[in-house]
């Protein structure tokens, strides 16, 4: 807490007694939210067990969802980027060799959905 303002909160969400999930709140007062309005996520970090390594990163602009970084294997490198237009996801770039580098691309414009092989190192 800052004052009256939440500032980050840790949350138990597989029920172990140790936090799993934090998730980080933007304070500034140039956000333009009014006095005791609800603070807006900035930033939230998630982990599969205590002391793991982070596996998921989510960036927020203004309250709402712009980007996802994953590592859904847990071995310390990213490997799913997805990114939100509006709320909407719009693309997702796959790691599927384990290189640390993304080789699959999925375009998603309202329903339709476009997949790409990617050059090595596109990311």
């Amino acid at each position: 807490m800052d004052g009256r303002q939440v500032r980050s909160v840790e949350l138990d969400r597989d029920g172990d007694g140790l936090p799993d999930r934090w998730e980080y709140y933007d304070t500034s007062a140039a956000s333009g939210a009014p006095h005791g309005s609800a603070p807006r996520l900035r930033r939230v970090e998630q982990v599969v067990r205590h002391g793991a390594a982070i596996v998921r990163r989510e960036i927020y602009e203004n309250g709402q969802l712009v980007r996802v970084v994953e590592d859904r294997d847990a071995d310390g490198r990213d490997d799913r980027w997805e990114d939100y237009v509006d709320g909407a996801l719009v693309r997702v770039d796959v790691d599927t060799t384990g290189s640390g580098h993304a080789d699959r691309r999925i375009r998603y414009a309202g329903e339709a959905m476009t997949v790409e092989a990617l050059a090595a190192g596109a990311r």
